[in-house]
C-alpha cells in the first residue's frame, strides 16, 4: 500500500514539474516573438514549420501515427481547429507589437469565460449563478487592467481588440477539438501546425530572410514553444487533477509579466495589478467550482 502511495505521489510530482516547465516556456513566447524581429505572419509560419517537424518526429518515435483512427470527420474538425489556432497566433503576435507582453497576456487569460459562453451555445451547457458571478468579476478585472477612458487610444486599444479576437479564435479551437474523438493529442497538434504552414504561406514575405540570432528565436518558437511545450502539457494532464492544472496555469502569466519587466521595462500599475488578481481569482473560481456567497447566506 505504501509503495503505491509513494508511486502515486512521485507521478504527481513529475506532473507538477512538467506542467510548471510547460507554463514557464509558454510565458516566454512574447519575448521570443518580439526578439525575432519578424512580421506576425512570418513568425507564425516558422513556428508552424518547425513545430510540425518536431511534433512529427515525436509522433514517429512514439508510434502515434499507428494509433490514430483516421476518418474524414476527425481530420476535417482538426484542420478547422488548426485554422482558428494559427490565426489566433497571428493576432496575438500583432497585439504584442501594439501593446505589451503583460497586457496581451492578462487580456488573453479571460479565455476560460469565452469558453464558458461557447459551451452554452455549442454544447447546451448550463451556467449557474456562481459561474455567472465569477464571469462578471473577471470582466470588472479586465476593465481595471485596460483602464477607462484614457487608455482607449491608438495602437493600445487596437492591441486589446486583437487580443480579444485571438483568445476567441483559440476558444473555437478548443470547441472543435472537443468534437474530435479517439485521436491522440500529439497528432491533433501535428496536423494543426502542418495546416498552419499552408494557411499562412501566401502572406509570408520571403524577400526578407531572417538573419543571425533571428533564426534562433524562430526555431525555438517551433521546437521549444510548440513541440516540447505541447508534449510536456499532454504528459502533465494525464498525471494531475484539474485543481493542480488550474493553479499551475498561472505560472504562465507570472513568467510573462516578469520577463516583460526584465527585458522591456514594462511595469503594471497598481490598478492593473488589482485587475490581474481579480481575473486570476475568477478563473480559479470557475475552474475549481468555488461558490459565491453573500454575507449571512449559505452557498446554494
Amino acid at each position: 500500500m505504501e509503495k503505491n502511495v509513494n508511486a502515486g505521489r512521485s507521478r504527481v510530482e513529475v506532473g507538477v514539474l512538467e506542467m510548471a516547465a510547460a507554463m514557464a516556456i509558454a510565458g516566454s513566447i512574447g519575448v521570443f516573438a518580439l526578439e525575432s524581429q519578424q512580421p506576425p505572419f512570418t513568425v507564425v509560419f516558422y513556428r508552424c514549420l518547425f513545430g510540425a517537424l518536431s511534433l512529427g518526429a515525436y509522433c514517429l518515435y512514439r508510434g502515434v501515427f499507428r494509433q490514430v483512427p483516421y476518418s474524414v470527420r476527425n481530420l476535417a474538425l482538426i484542420c478547422i481547429g488548426g485554422a482558428f489556432l494559427v490565426y489566433n497566433w497571428v493576432l496575438m503576435f500583432e497585439a504584442l507589437r501594439l501593446t505589451s507582453i503583460s497586457i496581451v497576456t492578462i487580456v488573453y487569460h479571460v479565455n476560460p469565460f469565452i469558453i464558458l459562453l461557447l459551451g452554452i451555445v455549442f454544447f447546451a451547457e448550463r451556467i449557474d449563478r456562481h459561474k455567472l458571478g465569477w464571469t462578471l468579476f473577471a470582466f470588472l478585472g479586465l476593465i481595471s487592467v485596460i483602464g477607462i477612458p484614457d487608455a482607449f487610444e491608438g495602437d493600445y486599444i487596437q492591441g486589446i481588440v486583437f487580443t480579444l479576437l485571438a483568445t476567441t479564435l483559440y476558444s473555437f479551437t478548443i470547441v472543435f477539438s472537443k468534437w474530435v474523438t479517439g485521436v491522440p493529442p500529439a497528432f491533433i497538434a501535428f496536423v494543426q501546425v502542418s495546416v498552419g504552414v499552408l494557411l499562412v504561406l501566401p502572406f509570408v514575405d520571403f524577400a526578407q530572410v531572417p538573419v543571425g540570432r533571428q533564426w534562433f528565436f524562430l526555431i525555438s518558437l517551433g521546437v521549444l514553444h510548440t513541440g516540447v511545450e505541447y508534449v510536456l502539457l499532454y504528459s502533465a494532464f494525464q498525471k494531475l487533477s484539474m485543481a493542480l492544472i488550474a493553479i499551475l496555469s498561472f505560472v504562465y502569466p507570472v513568467v510573462a509579466i516578469g520577463l516583460d519587466y526584465a527585458v522591456y521595462g514594462h511595469l503594471l500599475s497598481f490598478q492593473q495589478i488589482i485587475g490581474v488578481v481579480m481575473i486570476a481569482l475568477a478563473t480559479l473560481g470557475v475552474r475549481l467550482g468555488w461558490k459565491l456567497t453573500l454575507p449571512g447566506r449559505k452557498a446554494a
